[in-house]
């Protein structure tokens, strides 16, 4: 059976410029009939090339409070360094229970590409009276170990960006991969919405073990 597909249109068209804002035409690849994907399909379309390249877009997605913070480590010439990062408490796996959120953020090729964490509060505290953040994210679960992210269904993506986008009374993670309405279709150019699955699901083992489960709700492309 082959896929459905959404198509949503604004304004007038895919190239048109209202206001400044970039009227795109979108189709929901995975996800057409679920409203969320529609809002979150809603909400892309209004947001400017301008600030999808820059990564402003995730402020429309809402507000996100991070904490800036660093750990130290040491250069290979024995220097001390202080890594910055961000970080947030929240429910990210929606198990009704606060979880630390770290962001780590740093040039990769040619994009700018968020390292995601997952941690327990005190835990995390725990390392941080100790300056011992940057050991603990060694072992920490990760939404994307090595520069992907993998879903429960078996399909994967590289998104480049990162946001937390709590609709109703859930929390979602959207993942923007770094060609997202670039009209590169052969390259890496989705928009992803999903959720979190509890930490608890990860068994412990080895470094695929770390990877956080994340459940597919949306798959966004440009027409």
């Amino acid at each position: 059976m082959g896929a459905r597909f959404t198509f949503l249109s604004v304004g007038l068209g895919a190239t048109a410029l209202v206001n400044g804002v970039f009227a795109a035409n979108l189709h929901i690849q995975h996800g057409a009939q679920n409203a969320v994907c529609k809002a979150a399909a809603e909400i892309a379309s209004r947001v400017s090339e301008d600030d999808f390249s820059g990564g402003e877009w995730r402020n429309a997605f809402g507000t996100v409070n991070w904490l800036d913070d660093s750990y130290p480590t040491m250069t290979a010439e024995g220097r001390e360094h202080r890594v910055a990062y961000s970080r947030v408490t929240i429910d990210i796996d929606n198990d009704g229970k606060p979880d630390v959120v770290v962001r780590y953020t740093d040039m990769q090729g040619s994009a700018l590409w968020d390292w995601v964490y997952v941690l327990a509060p005190g835990e995390f505290q725990a390392a941080r009276k100790q300056d011992g953040v940057g050991k603990l994210l060694q072992t920490a679960p990760q939404l994307n170990p090595d520069n992907s992210v993998q879903f429960t269904n078996g399909s994967s993506g590289l998104p480049v960006e990162f946001q937390i986008w709590k609709e109703g009374k859930t929390n979602y993670v959207v993942l923007k991969e770094h060609f997202f309405l670039r009209g590169q279709s052969t390259l890496p150019s989705s928009l992803f919405v999903g959720r979190v699955q509890s930490r608890s699901n990860n068994a412990p083992g080895n470094i695929s073990s770390r990877r956080l489960r994340v459940e597919l709700v949306c798959r966004i492309r440009g027409r």
